[in-house]
């Protein structure tokens, strides 16, 4: 017999605090106005830049801004779940590995864009 999953995971509460804590960190960084550290230090974009901007956009209901900011911003809030969840988002191993897999291909193939654009 299967046991049953539950709906609150382990550590979700620390899990929460952490995730709320990172993304008002973010945000009081962007209004401050301090702009990416590791652009100011090598001249390039990390994979990360633009998410601080759009979720400033989406937080300001403009959705077309936060995709043209950040076109992987569909990605996090998966990502999100998968760090909430440990990896177990879906019952099937094979399906929490391909979406996974997904995100982490949107992530990267749209930073190569950025690159490419950026050079």
């Amino acid at each position: 017999m299967i046991p049953k999953r539950s709906l609150i995971p382990k550590n979700f509460a620390l899990k929460t605090v952490i995730a709320v804590l990172t993304a008002a960190l973010a945000m009081a960084v962007y209004k401050i106005g301090i702009s990416c550290v590791f652009l100011k230090l090598t001249g390039i974009p990390c994979p990360s830049c633009g998410i601080t901007r759009a979720t400033a956009a989406l937080l300001s209901g403009r959705f077309g801004d936060a995709l043209r900011l950040y076109p992987a911003y569909g990605a996090l809030p998966m990502l999100f779940l998968y760090f909430i969840y440990d990896g177990e988002v879906f019952s099937s191993k094979w399906i929490n590995r391909a979406v996974l897999a997904l995100c982490f291909a949107a992530v990267i193939i749209f930073y190569i864009i950025k690159l490419i654009n950026f050079l």
